[in-house]
């Protein structure tokens, strides 16, 4: 018997069409096995319960620290209880969002398998681009999110990145209920997230690069053309090309796991390939009903005119 070495993705055994309709939960895994990980929801949003309701009720802005200190305790003393302020009382729902795969007789029997893969792909890329923008719509229109203007824009010469950093930070750091301005939230940011036009900015900048002058030219971003996993304050930096679609000329600084999350009513699924006998066709529907929930708003700050 002859084998058929593997040094590549396109090697080893091929799989056909007809043979992908025969076993009707190839597809649809190789669909969800695409989109794992991809979400940048899934990074940015803690992951919350599942609701049967079709409805997130939540408390927004909440208060991170009880209304008094730690109290003193005398031996035999009962401990108090801790004593402390909800935010506003709020509700997301969920929304489904889908789109379907589908295979033609001529898909069959012409064995297009290229066709197929397209879908696959194009599932994937528009699933990982419909969530993306709702987090960031829900974010930009949300009132209470800190605003920001850049000093000068990143794509001048006499940017100063770190300062607008640290002035960003420093404006989620600082967050305080309306009312209660000295029980500050305690946020600590972590993450930037650009688009692809600010991050060719920063790879640019000068400012941006002063601060890897004491690394090998091989791990400098203006050598390797990429950005560095941490810079400055910052843990994480994400590019989303919905920033440029959406806020172009804007930067988002917020502190993830903490500014929201995403919860599930019907978790992402691909159904089984079915057929449907009047168009000759076999289809599968990959499907996601989910809610974002924004409940600490002021855990972000956008940074407006990062570019000329």
């Amino acid at each position: 018997m002859t084998t058929t070495p593997i040094v590549s993705i396109q090697d080893g055994p091929r799989l056909t069409v007809q043979a992908m309709i025969k076993q009707p939960t190839v597809v649809p895994a190789r669909i969800i096995k695409d989109l794992e990980q991809e979400f940048i929801v899934g990074s940015l949003l803690r992951k919350l319960g599942s609701t049967a309701s079709g409805a997130y009720q939540y408390h927004e802005s909440t208060p991170l620290f009880a209304d008094d200190d730690a109290a003193v305790v005398s031996e035999f003393g009962e401990i108090p209880v801790v004593s402390g302020k909800v935010g506003e009382r709020k509700v997301a729902f969920t929304v489904k969002r889908g789109l379907a795969l589908k295979i033609s007789e001529e898909m069959r029997t012409r064995n297009d398998i290229d066709a197929v893969n397209t879908q696959i792909k194009q599932i994937r890329n528009s699933m990982v681009r419909t969530w993306e923008t709702a987090f960031l719509n829900a974010l930009f229109a949300h009132p209470d999110v800190n605003t920001m203007a850049a000093a000068t824009p990143w794509d001048d010469p006499a940017s100063a990145i770190r300062q607008d950093l640290l002035d960003a930070s420093t404006e989620i750091e600082d967050a305080a209920p309306a009312t209660d301005t000295d029980n500050y939230f305690g946020f600590r940011p972590d993450t930037l997230v650009i688009g692809h036009a600010t991050r060719n900015a920063l790879l640019a900048s000068d400012d941006f690069a002063s601060a890897y002058t004491d690394v090998a030219v091989k791990e400098a971003p203006a050598y390797t053309g990429t950005l560095p996993g941490r810079f400055f304050n910052i843990d994480n930096i994400m590019v989303s090309r919905e920033m440029d679609r959406l806020q172009a000329g804007s930067a988002l600084v917020l502190q993830r796991q903490v500014i929201g999350g995403i919860g599930d009513e019907r978790p992402l699924r691909s159904t089984p390939l079915y057929e449907h006998k009047p168009t000759e066709t076999w289809r599968t529907d990959t499907t996601r009903v989910s809610a974002i929930v924004l409940d600490q708003p002021k855990a972000a700050c956008i940074i407006t005119d990062v570019l000329t």
